[in-house]
């Protein structure tokens, strides 16, 4: 598991169920899945003794720290309940694939943004120390530590983390420029972005983030280009006073 592209679907129980199945098959081109049928085989102690569980379980080397080798490993778990609906189990895997925050680069980048959940992207200058961002991005996952893991638990509202090098191709796409890092965008699914260099900012993450219904969206629509050009617009006026 430690050398995957994607985080590994671990189902810890002694029967798979129907809903395992079918969710590692939608993801099979991303996760590897496993089964452990042994508690003492699961990444995670069970939640219920003689219950059944999900563990979505990404690797220290998938995770992004700022210190070298200071990554933990992040999971996320579907409790025996979840595990008990197919329904619910199939559901909750598609918006908890990527726990933690992802160390983002080409071969991740597009499926990170494929989940059922909104994504924060940071995009920062890697030869700085970032410590703030790595502090701001754990003050919002808040995750538990599990030992040598992090758990991160989250609500419908809550997003995917992720971190890239600020000249990744294709970032300034989105509005970032590598002379403004770190910057912040908001993906609500891989084709809608939210970004502004004044009301989306680091300093401020989670009071920011409160803000973003309503900021302007983009996308590469037509319309979202026309919007684009009108909060180009609206920055210039802001700019000139004119």
């Amino acid at each position: 598991m430690e050398d995957e592209r994607a985080p590994a679907l671990v189902f810890c129980g002694p029967t798979l169920t129907p809903g395992f199945l079918e969710v590692a098959v939608a993801h099979q081109l991303q996760s590897r899945a496993f089964h452990a049928p042994d508690p003492a085989e699961c990444p995670v102690p069970l939640k219920v003794r003689s219950g059944s569980q999900l563990v979505v379980y990404s690797p220290a080397s998938q995770q992004w720290s700022t210190t070298p080798n200071g990554a933990k490993a992040a999971v996320a778990v579907a409790g025996s309940q979840i595990v008990a609906s197919d329904a619910s189990l199939v559901a909750w895997a598609a918006c908890h694939r990527y726990p933690g925050i992802t160390s983002l680069g080409y071969k991740n980048f597009q499926d990170w943004l494929r989940t059922n959940r909104s994504s924060l992207l940071v995009a920062v200058n890697v030869h700085s120390s970032n410590k703030d961002v790595e502090r701001r991005l754990k003050e919002t996952g808040n995750p538990r530590g599990i030992g040598a893991m992090e758990e991160y638990t989250y609500k419908p509202s809550d997003h995917d983390l992720g971190v890239a090098d600020g000249k990744l191709e294709g970032l300034s796409y989105f509005g970032v420029n590598y002379r403004d890092l770190p910057r912040v965008v908001v993906f609500e699914d891989a084709n809608t972005w939210v970004e502004d260099i004044t009301e989306l900012t680091l300093d401020r993450l989670n009071l920011d983030l409160m803000k973003v219904p309503s900021l302007w969206r983009m996308s590469g629509s037509f319309k979202g280009h026309v919007l684009w050009a009108l909060k180009e617009l609206r920055w210039n006026y802001r700019l000139t006073g004119c």
